[in-house]
């Protein structure tokens, strides 16, 4: 969702001219297809190899990550295994199986392992095709085969995957493939390399439309500046904090995605009622609500914000006034309205509170219904108003309105009922302006070309 704005601008210059049916093929099933037929096939064939080497009795042994790194502590002192002689190091191993263990403490599958090359009887023809019956001979297995011992037979063949990082695990895949092995991890790797370099050209370009005001055709060597500081960035927080840093800088994305989740709700609502009002369904200069939910985020007016942070407070109160607006002959239902609703948003507010400062389980799930209680009755007065007044929406959006922005639902219901009303959904515009404008600007371009 963060990477939206770029996606969706990329794709709709390179989708210009063609029809919405072609665009929703192209760009939304074939993908999802693909990505679909890419899951059964690799998904199945890593759970095939799993079960497989879970069969042949691979597991995952908590080997020592200082001696994967050929490091040995020899009277109180780290030293390589590279720089020692064999007798050294059986010396300094001693017989001792747990020190091949991380914290000295083998788990059931290390003790597994070590145990076949004890019991010369029941070794394993999985892990090696050589002997090893001494201490120092697994130690050397261990160190050739980078901690993967027992994790992956001799020959790559089998490969328990789920003892795989992930930047790991999908060229155990590929080598357990036999003699192409190294050819699928190679191609692999060229086409890791071929999506990064596309999906980076791709990003340049819409940062550079964007930093070029809107210019569809940007200069090539503005649009080669923007890749080399992308690529420039990305080198310096890898080369400043290593994965760390690149985790974090995911984390971030995912944070910075979150409102996009928000407004691309809005945009779809809003994709929906363009295209009903293109093909006539939807009367554009029909009534719509005094302003829309997302004009106090965008135009800063006081008084409005002044009324919305009353409203956090006082909206039982507003319902009881819309309701009897619009039925001024029973007062009932607007007093049973506004107890009801005021006795959920005093039941959401309390265990809310509670759930921060009292150790019990369960109050913010209990403080949540209430308020989803609250906002289906807010929903339920604001559908009444759009009837009443011949609004185009629906009880969905009128729910998911609420619930994110129920204050603002709040005063918007009260400036269309008491305040200047409804207005139309789009502005009336004169055909001999509108003209008059497109002359004007094919004036400029003419004038700007000589």
């Amino acid at each position: 969702i963060s990477w939206s704005p770029f996606v969706g601008t990329f794709i709709a210059k390179i989708s210009k001219g063609r029809t919405i049916r072609q665009f929703v093929n192209g760009a939304l099933t074939a993908p999802v297809l693909y990505s679909f037929l890419w899951m059964v096939v690799f998904g199945g064939t890593g759970i095939q190899r799993e079960r497989s080497a879970a069969g042949v009795g691979l597991c995952c042994p908590n080997w020592n990550p200082q001696i994967i790194d050929g490091t040995l502590e020899v009277e109180g002192k780290f030293a390589s295994v590279y720089d020692m002689e064999k007798e050294d190091v059986e010396r300094s191993l001693s017989g001792n199986w747990d020190i091949l263990c991380d914290e000295r403490k083998c788990n059931p599958c290390a003790k597994k392992i070590i145990g076949w090359y004890l019991d010369r009887s029941n070794q394993s023809e999985v892990l090696s095709t050589d002997s090893l019956d001494s201490f120092t001979d697994i130690y050397g297995a261990l160190i050739a085969t980078r901690g993967r011992f027992g994790q992956m037979s001799h020959d790559f063949s089998e490969s328990r995957l789920s003892c795989f990082g992930i930047d790991d695990m999908w060229f155990a895949l590929m080598y357990s493939f036999g003699d192409v092995g190294p050819f699928l991890s190679g191609f692999s790797m060229f086409a890791i390399v071929l999506y990064f370099v596309t999906s980076s050209d791709s990003g340049s370009l819409i940062i550079d439309i964007i930093s070029a005001n809107g210019d569809q055709e940007p200069p090539v060597l503005q649009r080669l500046f923007w890749a080399l500081v992308e690529g420039a960035t990305a080198t310096a927080l890898l080369a400043a904090g290593g994965t760390d840093s690149l985790k974090a800088l995911q984390t971030a994305s995912v944070i910075t995605g979150l409102p996009y989740t928000i407004l691309l709700c809005f945009m779809c609502v809003s994709l929906w009622r363009a295209l009903a009002m293109e093909l006539g369904d939807i009367d554009p200069f029909g009534p719509d609500f005094a302003f829309t939910v997302l004009d106090p985020l965008i135009f800063l007016k006081p008084m409005l914000w002044v009324n919305i942070i009353k409203e956090i407070f006082l909206t039982p109160v507003t319902l009881y006034r819309v309701m009897i607006k619009l039925d001024s002959d029973s007062k009932c239902p607007a007093v049973l309205m506004c107890c009801i609703s005021l006795v959920f948003w005093l039941a959401f507010v309390i265990l809310l509170i509670a759930a921060y400062t009292i150790e019990v389980t369960g109050l913010l799930g209990l403080s949540l219904v209430f308020y989803f209680f609250f906002v289906s009755l807010v929903a339920s007065v604001r559908a009444s108003v759009r009837l009443d007044k011949g609004i185009v929406g629906n009880p969905l959006e009128d729910f998911f309105c609420c619930l994110l922005l129920y204050p603002i639902v709040s005063v918007q219901m009260t400036e269309t009922l008491f305040g200047s009303g409804t207005v139309p959904l789009m502005p009336r515009v004169d055909p001999d302006l509108l003209y008059r404008e497109e002359e004007e600007e094919g004036e400029m371009k003419n004038l700007s070309m000589t």
